[in-house]
């Protein structure tokens, strides 16, 4: 039975490709959002709901803080921000959106926490008792079974974000792309130019929205095989599991920031 690895791809190894279009700021993957799992909500030390939140530009994140009144990794509304430097001035540094994540994931150490993970979990022996164990068991449970296999294949938390979008080949896309393209090209120069927050954060957030589109459009010609490959990603699937062409998936997984190669099944080799 073949078998296809389904690898996370660097930022370098997609500009390798010579197909990349270069992003101002960073986006967040909506192959990583939307599912009953997140493995960037996981690290990123908050619930799903403030992710999502937080991608759209909704709260804000402290970043750096030099007041023990404000706490790095705190979140708040606007309204929260401008109250809090009314009172504290600004002593702190906030971000919004994907680029406010970024920090937190170039520094979580992947390898740390599921190894914690994994200690853990041995302390259950039998099934707990009492429903407060049994859930803190069952979200360790998921938290291993999604994070372990980006540390078997070496992948860094932060590649879940994109600061470079792959640019597949195809007429559908082609008008997308190009839009995408001159969006960021006038980002650069609102940036360069010194221009308010407010207005980099409003062009940002028309970036995140232009690459959801493009990613809703992969989803339709990824088909049925889009969840697949998310329960996948990174890891290791039969070829029976997928359905459309491996060429065409391959293209559309690239546009993910995804490369499906053939697997050579060897009896020491994890499964992802």
């Amino acid at each position: 039975m073949k078998k296809y690895r389904i690898e996370l791809l660097s930022p370098q190894a997609i500009r390798d490709t010579g197909k990349y279009i270069e992003l101002p700021t960073p986006i967040a993957n909506l192959f990583y959002d939307g599912a009953e799992w997140n493995r960037i909500s996981f690290m990123f030390g908050n619930n799903e709901m403030i992710w999502k939140e937080l991608r759209d530009y909704k709260l804000y994140l402290v970043t750096d803080s030099k007041t023990n009144q404000v706490k790095r990794k705190h979140v708040l509304e606007p309204n929260e921000y401008w109250k809090m430097i009314k009172r504290v001035g600004r002593n702190f540094d906030v971000a919004s959106g994907a680029k406010a994540a970024m920090p937190f994931l170039q520094e979580f150490d992947l390898e740390e926490y599921v190894t914690w993970l994994s200690k853990e979990l041995k302390s259950y022996r039998t099934t707990p008792r009492s429903i407060e164990k049994k859930l803190r068991r069952d979200k360790m449970v998921l938290h291993l079974k999604h994070l372990q296999p980006l540390l078997d294949h070496q992948c860094k938390p932060e590649w879940q974000l994109l600061t470079v979008l792959p640019v597949v080949d195809h007429p559908e896309l082609e008008e997308q792309y190009q839009k995408i393209e001159k969006h960021c090209k006038r980002m650069r120069m609102f940036i360069d130019g010194g221009a308010p927050s407010a207005v980099i954060e409003d062009w940002s957030l028309q970036l995140q929205r232009k690459i959801d589109e493009l990613m809703k459009t992969l989803v339709k010609q990824a088909d049925s095989d889009y969840e697949r490959l998310r329960e996948h990603a990174p890891g290791i699937i039969k070829r029976s599991a997928l359905t459309t062409e491996i060429a065409h998936l391959r293209d559309i997984a690239f546009g993910f920031g995804l490369k499906i190669s053939e697997w050579e099944d060897k009896p020491d080799a994890k499964l992802g």
